[in-house]
């Protein structure tokens, strides 16, 4: 039971916490509202005049060359040495390379950008200024500074220069200073130049012209301009694209940039999307572009040589008169025809070979080699032997980005390529070999064919060897020609292995700045920064709040509460009688008869405080007051002999006093004045001596007390405060009772430890607490309930006060 009843009191209690935190954050609701308002404000000029950035996404499918070599890649991968992101990533390093950026940095017309200035920040224009700078790419240009453009009156525009900026030159994407231009640009140079539309403004450092000017648009606003470097442009555009997977296991790739202009990041995604398809086209084509290569150099050479024989054979059958051979020497020159037709494909074939031995010789890269069928070699070992050569470089050339060489994977290909290398050379050299034994037979027999020719007629026999080379050089001319045709077709019919999905998109909504987003955050630390405050004042606050406060550091018990009064006098008791503050001085008196243990009503009461300040003598002045009131003789008796006043709120004299009767310069009767209220009676403290406490301690003080307590039900005696002299300790223990003022939002709660301690001791006896200039605050919800919230203006500092200054001198 006993356990559960202290389960009961810890909820209520912490109930009363909470009931107490949320009472004084609503005593401080115009913090709140100021600073909710002030920081919704904020997030207001935030979302109005921050740069707005959007999002722009597009997508690009990747396509797969795998070629069945998923099984080994497989294997690699579940054993560590292969990573199927490569593939991805390979994308990544070429979407986000530099010369691929170039590349879309040229072909866009990046660079010049245009500017609005508004009142509070300027916003680029992109394909909505109304003018163009149209400028000279082979002439130096000031770039990375700013042209400010002003329209003029008279039909000029007004261009400020800008102080820095370097030169460059657009045609060689270069400095001019890294290529050798010497740009002087001399303090004395005009800084604003007047030019007119289409004229063009030429200088070392700058040459451009303004055209497109749209006059109505222009004449109102005030624009700048700027040139921007390739180097610039490509690096922005590089640390701006972010490249992700599309989707877990999908080999499609989300390509985003987030910037202010949408539409001009748009278009340059677009542009990445179309150089980036190129690029992939361009090294696909590779092959087909070395076929054709060969093919035509091959080609020149046998159009140069056909064009000459059938020039000669023209000649001759025009100065011989001969049409046709005879039907032997057509014979002869038909089979001759053949072995040379033969001769002459082997010869071509074995160039190829050599070709191909020397490509192997140079140690490049086998991705581009001229294939053999485009040759007519149909060696099925050779053409089995270079297809696997290449696919072995295609994956080294995938495995050669973000992989180390002494990765065992690249360690295991490069040791392939090597062998497949060795292999290749042998075979070549075999090959190479037996083309020439077949060449040397070819040869032979035409040889042999040659000297049968040589018992023709001479014009016959010259004929035949004229019309050989002419047939010869046509057959192989054709043959090539047909080889250049099918190269041609087949790279014409190449598609990029990559393809765009969804092309560049700007979603709907800027992702900066969060409208709804930074209005909740402002509200929310519109609500933090006031508890916060609130919370922290209170934490670092050690003044009395209330009662809880003075149960927390003394042991003293609570006689009474005290209101706060806003009129200019001490006597609130005497003259506002009805007032609810003067009810508390009445609870305050009938608590005096629960306190005295052992007689009706203490007849000695001495009232002290801490310091001074604290509203002793105000509660001497109305505790005295209020026990006049009920009939009793009651005297006031002022014993700060160093501060006399209270004799002021009654209206006497200070004359002779407390200090006069205990230097024997008066009588006890002498001193004792009579004020408006028929049972009150006045000691004051008289005139200052030069040794008050001496005189306190004195035996005719204690003499006096004695002499009074016969002629007075009631004595009070206003004491200095106890923190600060030593004469109140040895009063209070020669009284009946004694009340230790403290002041609300006033005294230190450390201050009450000096009398704590003498009481909890037991050296000081007979004492209790009072609580005065309370004023009920949301979060203490507690009280007498004697219409706390009624001041008063006994301290200087205590008149009317706004909220703010009543809430931060707490």
């Amino acid at each position: 039971m006993q356990n559960q009843h202290n389960n009961i009191q810890q909820q209520e209690e912490e109930s009363i916490d909470i009931k107490k935190l949320i009472y004084k954050f609503l005593n401080a609701w115009p913090i709140f509202a100021i600073c909710v308002i002030v920081s919704i404000l904020a997030a207001f000029l935030v979302n109005r005049y921050s740069t707005r950035i959007y999002n722009v996404q597009s997508t690009i499918m990747v396509g797969s060359n795998d070629k069945g070599s998923m099984g080994m890649e497989s294997i690699m991968t579940a054993i560590g040495y292969y990573n199927p992101r490569l593939s991805f990533e390979n994308e990544v390093v070429i979407l986000k390379s530099y010369g691929l950026t170039e590349r879309v940095v040229k072909s866009l017309p990046f660079e010049v950008s245009y500017y609005g200035e508004g009142r509070l920040k300027s916003s680029e224009l992109y394909k909505e200024a109304p003018f163009r700078i149209e400028f000279d790419p082979s002439h130096p240009q000031l770039v990375n500074a700013d042209f400010a453009v002003n329209a003029n009156e008279n039909g000029y525009y007004q261009i400020k220069l800008p102080e820095g900026g370097d030169a460059y030159v657009y045609d060689s994407s270069a400095f001019a200073v890294d290529l050798g231009i010497n740009i002087s640009r001399s303090q004395n140079d005009t800084k604003e130049l007047l030019v007119k539309k289409d004229e063009w403004l030429t200088a070392e450092a700058y040459r451009f012209r303004i055209v497109d000017v749209k006059e109505e648009i222009f004449k109102d606003n005030r624009y700048r301009f700027r040139f921007t470097d390739y180097k610039s442009l490509v690096m922005r555009y590089n640390e701006v694209l972010q490249v992700s997977p599309s989707a877990e296991g999908s080999s499609a790739i989300l390509l985003e940039i987030q910037g202010a202009q949408p539409y001009k990041v748009r278009d340059y995604l677009d542009a990445l999307h179309m150089e980036y398809l190129k690029f992939g086209l361009e090294a696909k084509n590779e092959i087909a572009v070395n076929t054709l290569t060969f093919i035509s150099q091959e080609l020149k050479q046998i159009e140069d040589s056909l064009s000459q024989v059938e020039l000669i054979l023209q000649n001759f059958r025009s100065d011989n008169k001969i049409i046709d051979m005879s039907s032997k020497g057509e014979e002869v020159f038909n089979r001759l025809y053949e072995l040379e037709t033969e001769y002459s494909e082997q010869l071509t074939r074995n160039k190829y070979y050599e070709y191909l031995y020397a490509y192997l010789k140079e140690d490049r890269d086998m991705e581009a080699i001229v294939a053999p069928s485009s040759m007519g070699v149909a060696d099925p070992l050779l053409i089995q032997l270079i297809a696997n050569l290449s696919e072995l470089y295609v994956q080294r050339n995938s495995l050669g980005v973000g992989i180390r060489d002494n990765n065992p994977r690249v360690r295991e290909i490069d040791a392939q390529i090597a062998s497949e290398r060795k292999v290749l050379r042998e075979n070549l050299k075999n090959i190479i070999g037996s083309s020439d034994i077949s060449l040397k037979d070819y040869r032979s027999r035409i040889a042999k064919l040659e000297r049968e020719i040589s018992s023709f007629p001479k014009t016959e026999r010259e004929l035949i060897n004229i019309q050989r080379k002419f047939d010869l050089n046509e057959d192989l001319y054709t043959f090539l020609m047909q080889r250049k045709a099918e190269a041609g077709i087949a790279m014409a019919s190449n598609l990029p292995d990559n393809k765009v999905i969804d092309d560049a998109r700007i979603l709907d909504d800027p992702i900066k700045p969060k409208g709804l987003l930074n209005y909740a955050i402002a509200l929310i630390l519109g609500l933090i920064f006031p508890a916060g405050f609130v919370l922290g004042r209170d934490f670092f606050d050690n003044k009395i709040r209330g009662k809880e406060d003075v149960e927390s550091v003394t042991k003293m018990p609570i006689a009474a509460m005290i209101g706060h009064s806003s009129k200019a006098t001490n006597t609130i008791v005497l003259d506002s009688p009805k007032s609810s503050l003067a009810e508390s001085f009445r609870a305050w008196r009938a608590n005096l008869k629960f306190l005295a243990k052992d007689q009706a009503e203490p007849k000695v009461i001495s009232v002290t405080s801490s310091i001074g300040g604290e509203g002793k003598t105000f509660s001497s002045i109305n505790l005295a007051s209020v026990l006049a009131l009920s009939k009793k003789k009651t005297l006031l008796v002022g014993v700060d002999l160093r501060k006399p006043k209270i004799y002021n709120d009654f209206g006497l004299k200070n004359d002779v006093g407390l200090s006069s009767y205990l230097s024997g310069q008066s009588e006890l009767q002498e001193v004792i004045q009579h004020t408006q209220e028929p049972h009150l009676d006045l000691i004051s403290a008289g005139p200052i001596p030069p040794n008050p406490s001496e005189l306190i301690m004195g035996d005719r003080f204690w003499g006096m007390l004695d002499k009074l307590r016969v002629q007075y039900d009631h004595i009070v005696l206003d004491t200095p405060p106890i923190g600060l002299v030593a004469d109140t300790l040895e009063i209070m223990n020669h009284t009946d009772f004694n009340f230790y003022v403290v002041r609300h939002r006033y005294t230190d709660k450390n201050l009450l430890s000096f009398a704590n301690e003498r009481y909890v001791s037991g050296n000081l006896k007979n004492i209790a607490i009072i609580i005065n200039d309370f004023q009920l605050e949301s979060g203490y919800g507690y009280g007498y309930g004697y219409g706390y919230g009624y001041g008063y203006g006994y301290y200087d500092e205590e008149n009317k006060k706004s909220f703010f200054n009543k809430y931060f001198s707490r």
